[in-house]
């Protein structure tokens, strides 16, 4: 009998079936940490609008961000960043970024992001204590990202 070095059939099968395994567990694992990821990226995002928001209201001479009116409300007033640094397109009260879209809503005491997808929206009062809540189609998103559930989806 001759010494041959290859692998047998069964070997390769066992380790095709052990990458299949491996693989079934990790994907859904990766996509919930890439969802949770973008989902920071926007509270963080709104946390930025939020308080550009505040010095706006300031520089304008108002009390606080909620009682700037509609005309003045706009991202492209505001101090939060270079705009050549960021990959968003603004329009007045609107900013649109890869993953969620912002939106200040004039008159209204809250700013929103909203996911590319539609299905879920993260709230920032603009309170004197801010608060996030978050809604969502998908049920039990809001605990993914540790957030009060709003019952309805704020218009």
């Amino acid at each position: 009998m001759k010494n041959k070095k290859a692998f047998t059939l069964m070997e390769m099968l066992t380790v095709v079936l052990i990458v299949g395994i491996l693989t079934a567990v990790a994907l859904p694992q990766y996509s919930r940490a890439i969802k949770k990821s973008r989902a920071t990226e926007a509270i963080a995002m709104l946390r930025v609008i939020y308080d550009s928001g505040e010095r706006l209201a300031a520089s304008f001479g108002y009390r606080n961000f909620q009682s700037i009116p509609t005309s003045k409300a706009v991202f492209t007033r505001m101090d939060m960043f270079d705009s050549s640094t960021i990959s968003c397109s603004f329009e007045d009260a609107t900013m649109t970024c890869e993953h969620y879209k912002y939106f200040l809503n004039p008159g209204k005491s809250y700013i929103t992001a909203q996911s590319s997808d539609g299905q879920t929206d993260f709230y920032l009062s603009r309170q004197d204590i801010p608060e996030i809540t978050c809604y969502s189609d998908i049920a039990d998103q809001c605990d993914l990202y540790n957030l009060t559930a709003e019952t309805n989806r704020k218009n």
